[in-house]
């Protein structure tokens, strides 16, 4: 749903994904390898001291984090936005 939306949006929304977990927690391979075999259409930042995991208060997989161009949090949750305008 996700690659979907960053396809269709592409124009208008920029998407990443953030791996969270030092580099003895996370296998940057095996995350290659999962964003290619679900065609993942943007870039997979780490986030290896966890500062973006704390900071926007990510609990789980997945967190949908929405930031509009004020810079507020328009969407904070575990499933997409109803629209992505």
């Amino acid at each position: 749903m996700l690659a979907q939306a960053a396809q269709q949006n592409k124009e208008s929304v920029s998407f990443f994904g953030v791996i969270s977990g030092p580099d003895e927690r996370v296998d940057d391979d095996k995350v290659r390898a999962v964003a290619k075999r679900t065609r993942m259409p943007y870039p997979q930042i780490r986030d290896r001291d966890l500062d973006l995991t704390h900071r926007f208060h990510v609990r789980g997989t997945p967190t949908i984090i929405v930031i509009a161009p004020d810079k507020t949090i328009a969407h904070h949750g575990s499933r997409p936005p109803k629209t992505w305008r």
